[in-house]
């Protein structure tokens, strides 16, 4: 899923972040090569942690059949991207501390 920063998952984020650069360098390095490169991000799907949550999830086999598809298109379409997510599942706001803030010290020199 498209990386929105949350609590607790910087490296998660960053991870991700770093999976949408890398894809568009490696499309633009195979830029005329008949090379496709997409990406596939999806939402909540049921795995062992997300499972359990008890929130609504894709399968493994939803997932696949969207990659398919895409593998079977034309040999000149390219799909840059492609985010899947539960229809229970949209992406929220972000998350504001309201506490007052506090600016750690620094010690001279």
């Amino acid at each position: 899923m498209t990386n929105h920063p949350h609590s607790d998952s910087i490296v998660y984020g960053a991870s991700k972040a770093f999976i949408s650069r890398f894809s568009t360098g490696l499309r633009s390095d195979r830029h005329g090569t008949g090379v496709r490169v997409t990406v596939v991000e999806p939402g909540r799907v049921s795995t062992e942690i997300v499972g359990a949550t008890g929130y609504a999830t894709l399968d493994a086999a939803d997932v696949a059949e969207a990659m398919l598809s895409v593998a079977e298109l034309p040999p000149h379409v390219n799909v840059t991207k492609i985010e899947l997510m539960p229809t229970t599942q949209s992406l929220a706001g972000y998350q504001f501390h309201t506490g007052q803030r506090t600016t750690p010290s620094r010690s001279p020199g």
